[in-house]
């Protein structure tokens, strides 16, 4: 009975056809080929990318111009003498306010042919010296030597010039050529050449001024020193020899003398004003005093001496002759 039961049961059971089912089996992934990378940028090659910036130069910082000073000791003798020489005083003058002294020395070292001059200046309120010039000269009939001849504003320049000395004397003591001298570093400029026969410079109102003559010139010239110019001005009549040139002292007039036939000295004194420059003849081919104009006393008073060296004063403005007490 139970057997045929069960095969009521099989045989009454509906055929299902078979699943197929997949356990576990994973199917193949395909990898995708990695990007080509090209070799990373070094360093060095990421530092040439940047720009390079440009260096500017850092400027060069010139200090202020300060006024400087050398000291050196006095004298310094290019060619050293020994204890038989004897150094002469020349030249000393000291500047308006009395700050600066300027001294020159002569000098002829035993055993050479030859003379040595030296021109110094000294600040009395600093101690500061400026050894301006020093030099070994040929000894001849005559020599010249530095001088001072006039002073720049506030001290701070002096003017000089090469004074000469005539062997056995002259009628003038000739000024040749004019240079300044910087009393704030010690330089000097030439400022009129060598080759005149006198020079003067004045500092008065009408600023600063030099008036220079030459042997073979008809005219004397007038030299603006702030700005180098030149003007010329005739001279009234024909000479010989030349010098005397004076300014009064606000600059406003000068006077010259002038000598024709030295063998008979023939002075002709000759007046001018700034204002014009018109020369004015004071005193014509005089021989018998043969006065030489040596200064001014004051704006109206010339003052002269005569061949014997006797002072005298002579007022420009009346003509009139004074004599003067010697020394």
């Amino acid at each position: 009975m139970v057997l045929l039961l069960f095969w009521l049961l099989v045989a009454c059971t509906p055929t299902v056809a078979p699943v197929a089912v997949t356990r576990g089996v994973q199917t193949a992934v395909t990898t995708p080929p990695l990007p080509t990378l090209t070799p990373a940028t070094t360093p060095a090659a990421l530092a040439s990318m940047v720009p390079t910036a440009t260096a500017f130069p850092v400027p060069t910082i010139t200090p202020p111009a300060t006024a400087t000073t050398a000291v050196f000791p006095l004298p310094t003798p290019t060619a050293t003498p020994n204890a038989a020489s004897d150094v002469q005083i020349l030249w000393t003058a000291t500047s308006p306010g009395g700050a600066w002294t300027a001294t020159t020395s002569y000098d002829v070292p035993e055993g050479y042919d030859q003379f040595q001059t030296q021109f110094w200046l000294t600040n009395a309120d600093s101690g500061a010296a400026w050894l301006l010039l020093d030099e070994l000269r040929p000894l001849g009939m005559g020599y010249t030597t530095p001088k001072v001849i006039g002073w720049g504003e506030g001290e701070m320049s002096v003017y000089f010039t090469e004074a000469g000395q005539a062997d056995g004397g002259g009628i003038f003591e000739y000024h040749h050529g004019l240079w300044r001298g910087s009393l704030l570093d010690g330089s000097v400029t030439e400022l009129v050449p060598e080759d005149t026969a006198d020079v003067a410079v004045t500092g008065g109102g009408e600023g600063e001024t030099a008036v220079s003559a030459a042997y073979n010139s008809p005219d004397l010239l007038i030299h603006d020193l702030a700005t180098g110019a030149v003007e010329a001005v005739p001279l009234p009549a024909p000479f010989d020899l030349i010098g005397g040139l004076v300014w009064s002292p606000s600059g406003s007039q000068l006077a010259v003398t002038l000598v024709s036939n030295p063998f008979d000295s023939r002075h002709t004194i000759v007046h001018y004003r700034r204002a014009d420059w018109q020369p004015t003849i004071l005193l014509a081919d005089d021989t018998t005093d043969r006065f030489v104009t040596e200064g001014w006393d004051d704006e109206t008073t010339l003052l002269l001496h005569d061949q014997a060296g006797q002072p005298w004063q002579l007022d420009v403005v009346s003509g009139e002759y004074m004599r003067l007490p010697r020394n």
